[in-house]
């Protein structure tokens, strides 16, 4: 009977950012394929909010002799670029921890790779509910979505990550309220930090460069710029949390969120320069500028150019 049922079950529905996907289990043990369920279950849903058929994405490839381990380290990259990827027109993306209040109010952790988000989650997320250790989407009304993906953990040196369900550490479920931005932080982990957290407000000029480069494919936005300086107006600004250890950001969640406000863009559709010139004797050139935002204090302009690789 158990084999039987195997069988029949050989997919599992997932949803990330909104994105329904089938993980297709075909080719793997019993074993694997529990594995497979396990660390994705609280990503697993029973029925699509999307009307999008799910992409099937499987596991293992036939032709794939690497060991488990890494197949499932894989996963998660793959489901992670898959998701953004097809959200890439309609939502900021941030590469940053979520965690979210009970009323529904989201703590964004923005920071590059090492810098603790996954820990500052597992510290956070035993009281507050983990909307994602990777990836925070924000559509232009300050909607989140979730993607609950496994935690990646070293439990070895030298070894993949190993995959494990939000749930599996102890880690708490999303509330029913509606998900809502509320807080945008800039980790600053330091092993030479004081006992207590340090907050600082940042001015959105000198948060700019670190959020943009932490945001995926934000030449495809509409107004990429002032819908960033939106957002973050409507959340009373950006925060750098300068700190040691993760347990010690429990009792400042809120001095970093309030209630949101409504999310208003500034400025006119389209590019704010149009056409491109370059002069090699001279120390300057006219480019094409996607989007630009004003600045207060001190007065100044961002411009948002892109790459001919099409990076911004």
């Amino acid at each position: 009977v158990l084999r039987t049922l195997s069988r029949v079950t050989r997919s599992i529905l997932i949803e990330a950012l909104g994105v329904p996907m089938a993980l297709d289990l075909k080719g793997l043990t019993d074993a694997e394929a529990t594995a497979v369920r396990d660390a994705w279950r609280d990503a697993a849903v029973t029925s699509r909010a999307s009307a999008a058929e799910p992409a099937t994405m499987r596991v293992r490839e036939p032709e794939d002799a690497a060991e488990f381990a890494e197949v499932m380290e894989r996963l998660s990259q793959r489901v992670t670029v898959e998701a953004i990827t097809a959200r890439r027109a309609d939502l900021w993306m941030l590469h940053a921890a979520g965690l979210a209040l009970p009323d529904g109010r989201v703590l964004v952790l923005v920071g590059p790779s090492g810098r603790g988000k996954t820990t500052a989650s597992r510290a956070l997320g035993a009281t507050l509910g983990y909307v994602s250790d990777e990836t925070v989407a924000i559509d232009r009304d300050g909607r989140v979505w979730p993607y609950r993906k496994p935690l990646s953990i070293i439990e070895t040196p030298g070894r993949p990550k190993a995959q494990r369900a939000p749930s599996s550490l102890g880690m708490a479920p999303l509330p029913r309220a509606p998900l809502r931005l509320a807080g945008i932080v800039l980790l600053d982990r330091r092993a030479d930090a004081g006992d207590s957290p340090v907050v600082e407000a940042i001015d959105l000029g000198d948060a700019l460069e670190e959020l943009v480069a932490q945001s995926s494919f934000l030449p495809t936005l509409d107004r990429p710029l002032r819908t960033m300086a939106a957002h973050v107006t409507a959340v009373g600004g950006v925060h750098r949390v300068r700190y040691r250890e993760a347990a010690t950001l429990v009792a400042i969640v809120d001095r970093l969120v309030r209630e949101p406000g409504a999310v208003v863009r500034g400025g006119t559709e389209g590019s704010g320069v149009a056409g491109s010139s370059r002069s090699d004797e001279v120390a300057w050139y006219r480019g094409e500028v996607l989007d630009e935002v004003a600045l207060d204090d001190p007065d100044r302009i961002a411009l948002l150019q892109v790459d001919e690789a099409g990076e911004g």
